[in-house]
């Protein structure tokens, strides 16, 4: 696992300005493919979903969702378990491309979340390391290819706290533990007591809101 730094420097005017063109118009809400140089071929969209620039947090969205809410939990979970208890209905080990992937519904072609071995991929072959942009803070992911990628650090449930530095997205992928109740998502978190960063694959429970980066492949 490679350990972050915490860039503190201010971006320059030239790297906003580029910023702010990365991503489509806003009538469209088509990202652009980021061609990272991994050997899989997987492209990773320029902005999160529902964003128009690399900068906005865009969607937040319960697991096989496909529209934000205002609030993330059982009581209003599409796929809560009819028992009442904190279980899910099954809607199958992988939703990369189907009917609950919100990436392929709202944006069609051959966009689609991505699964744990591109997530796992996209970490082990590339140098991520805290940056800015403006105030929006997040992490840089350089592929092997020197093209990067920005993932702003917006929390979940639908806001970032106060003081909270995370990037936490959703893959398509369920996760190994979790008895049925957690999906394979990014957990990226930085813990500024102890200056130190968590970078992982988390088993995070599918009720959760969690921001979404597509993939092209």
């Amino acid at each position: 696992m490679k350990k972050l730094s915490v860039i503190l420097t201010v971006l320059t005017a030239a790297l906003l300005t580029t910023a702010t063109t990365l991503c489509a118009p806003k009538e469209k809400r088509q990202p652009l493919a980021v061609d990272l140089g991994l050997p899989s071929g997987t492209l990773w969209a320029s902005c999160n979903l529902g964003a128009d620039k690399e900068e906005e947090y865009g969607f937040y969205l319960a697991w096989g969702e496909t529209a934000p809410k205002d609030h993330y939990f059982y009581d209003n979970y599409a796929y809560a378990a009819p028992d009442g208890s904190q279980s899910t209905v099954d809607i199958g080990e992988s939703i990369c491309g189907t009917q609950y992937d919100a990436a392929k519904t709202q944006l069609g072609g051959f966009w689609r979340l991505p699964t744990e071995e591109e997530l796992k991929e996209l970490i082990e072959l590339c140098d991520w390391e805290w940056d800015h942009i403006g105030d929006i803070y997040g992490v840089r992911v350089t592929g092997p290819n020197g093209k990067s990628i920005f993932l702003p650090a917006g929390g979940k449930n639908g806001k970032r706290e106060e003081g909270e530095y995370q990037c936490a997205y959703w893959t398509g992928s369920v996760s190994r533990g979790g008895i049925g109740r957690t999906a394979s998502s990014l957990d990226c978190t930085w813990d500024e007591e102890n200056e130190d960063t968590t970078l992982q694959i988390w088993g995070e429970y599918k009720v959760f809101g969690l921001l979404v980066r597509p993939v092209w492949k």
